[in-house]
């Protein structure tokens, strides 16, 4: 009896766990708005609907297939469409097969595909090549589509994405004060950075404490496209009443396709920064290579694919040194004075070690650092509690190996 009650609770413990793996999977399909969605109206060359007419959407990419028929209006829908270019084929009853080429479904949105049949016989087929929808006529949504033509051509110094997003009408870079958050901050139509929404394949992307992007994409050659909606979307995202943003990567198809790259920042291309010219300081060497590749393709036709990116920052650079300036001799004496009252005069004499500035202008090394006369005053801040002794550059041809950092 204990044995069958054992096995009882094994069996139901297996079926519970099946059950719950099911129920995440369920929520995840829920929570995938990264597919998008094709609908339109069929007609005869009289304008006239054509109800259950066959429409089938094929992937030009994976060869996927999505099937439906028009209702009583000529109008179909086909929902869940994976993002990339389709044909559109369209039958019914005695008119040519119809095929709409180059059909360009981004992700989030609804692509409009309206068809006209022709009269002919049904062995006929009439190919059409169909031009982007300039009017988005099927909801309400404001979206915009950041190709990876874009992402790739145009410089984008964080190599984040979304930075592009500034580019997109409404859109506008917050003052530092404003700008909160994590990642690319923007404010979208006078709404606050913190009320945008990222996503990434439809998944959510948000830090959960400061808002903004949790993961921050840097590679450019794995990331497809990213769509921006700014107004009027759908409920199903929520979250914020700013925006949208979701980023897509690349995916395999039926053919092997790949790349390598390599991204050169060096200090040899730049300019010498004002403060350094100002100081007469050489520009720092500089040299940082982003290079990595990408390889998508088919595991089995048809069926399963393909694609994957690796990516390796390399840095290498060098810094300038900075200038030590100290006392000079009279600076020496007035914190020698106070060295029996005030302990942090006496320790930074200490730290000094006997190294003393020189004020002279003809001295080696010597190099005008404040006008002639100037003081600095020394505030409760510091920690001395004086002021009014000048301070003095190092002269570089001094034996002292403190003056590594004068250079």
């Amino acid at each position: 009896m204990n044995r069958n009650l054992r096995e009882l609770l094994r069996s139901a413990s297996a079926l519970l766990a099946v059950l719950t793996f099911v129920l995440v999977l369920s929520g995840i399909a829920v929570a995938q708005t990264s597919n998008g969605t094709i609908a339109g109206v069929v007609t005869d060359p009289q304008g006239a609907v054509v109800s259950n007419a066959t429409v089938t959407a094929t992937s030009v990419a994976t060869g996927e297939t999505k099937k439906t028929t028009t209702n009583a209006s000529g109008a179909y829908r086909i929902e869940s469409v994976s993002p990339g270019v389709y044909t559109i084929s369209v039958k019914a009853g005695s008119f040519a097969e119809l095929k709409l080429q180059n059909v360009n479904v981004n992700a989030s949105v609804v692509t409009t595909a309206n068809a006209t049949l022709q009269v002919g016989k049904t062995e006929q087929t009439v190919e059409v090549s169909v031009q982007p929808e300039t009017l988005h006529t099927e909801d309400g949504a404001i979206s915009h589509d950041i190709s990876q033509v874009e992402i790739t051509q145009i410089p984008i110094a964080s190599l984040n994405p979304l930075a592009l997003v500034l580019t997109e009408p409404g859109v506008v870079a917050p003052t530092s004060r404003e700008d909160f958050t994590n990642g690319i901050g923007f404010s979208v139509n006078g709404t606050r950075p913190r009320a945008n929404n990222f996503l990434i394949e439809g998944q959510d992307n948000n830090d959960q404490a400061i808002q903004g992007q949790a993961l921050q994409v840097s590679n450019l050659e794995a990331t497809q496209e990213v769509i921006v909606q700014t107004n009027s979307y759908n409920a199903e995202f929520g979250h914020g009443g700013g925006s949208v943003s979701n980023l897509l990567y690349k995916s395999g198809s039926n053919t092997w396709h790949g790349s390598v790259f390599d991204l050169l920042q060096n200090s040899a291309l730049n300019s010498t920064n004002a403060g350094d010219k100002l100081n007469g300081v050489e520009k720092a060497s500089t040299r940082e290579n982003t290079y990595g590749f990408t390889v998508g393709g088919p595991i089995k036709k048809d069926k399963m694919f393909v694609f994957g990116s690796i990516q390796w920052d390399k840095l290498r650079q060098a810094a300038n040194g900075t200038t030590l300036v100290v006392p000079d001799a009279s600076g020496i004496a007035v914190l020698q004075g106070l060295a029996g009252t005030n302990p942090r005069a006496q320790q930074y004499l200490n730290a000094l070690g006997g190294l003393v500035g020189n004020s002279d202008p003809t001295a080696p090394g010597f190099k005008t650092f404040v006008p002639d006369g100037a003081y600095y005053i020394m505030t409760d801040i510091s920690g001395f509690g004086f002021a009014g002794f000048r301070f003095g550059r190092l002269a570089c041809g001094s034996d002292n190996p403190l003056l590594a950092f004068a250079k």
